[in-house]
């Protein structure tokens, strides 16, 4: 996440969460089932429940918007695999929109920055 990105975040950030069928043994990204969405919005948070199109609508936007600003927990580790798997069920290959949202630090993961954070404190993985 670059810091002029982070300045942005009250008014270009978009948290985006997606909702799966659980987790089994041997099936490796699980089946999306909705989505949530929140954002400030005249100093108050909009939240809203996405169904499956729509949550790919919304990720679709927010890549296209090169100001637009993606924010999430577990967002790398889980929901942009779960989103890229449902566009190709539907034949979309989502892996360029992707790595252009990384590659132009439009994408701000909080479990990440707070790994990184108790890293640099010297307390990860300590009570």
């Amino acid at each position: 996440m670059r810091l002029e990105r982070l300045r942005t975040l009250p008014t270009r950030g978009v948290s985006l969460d997606t909702e799966t069928w659980a987790l089994e043994y041997g099936v490796p990204v699980p089946k999306l089932v909705l989505g949530s969405a929140g954002w400030l919005e005249g100093g108050s948070v909009v939240g809203v429940l996405l169904d499956k199109d729509a949550v790919l609508e919304l990720f679709a936007r927010i890549a296209d918007d090169p100001d637009a600003v993606l924010v999430g927990a577990n967002l790398t580790q889980f929901d942009l695999l779960v989103i890229a798997t449902e566009f190709a069920s539907r034949g979309i290959d989502a892996m360029p929109w992707i790595f252009e949202l990384l590659a132009s630090g439009r994408v701000l993961d909080i479990f990440t920055v707070e790994r990184l954070n108790a890293i640099a404190h010297g307390f990860l993985n300590k009570d």
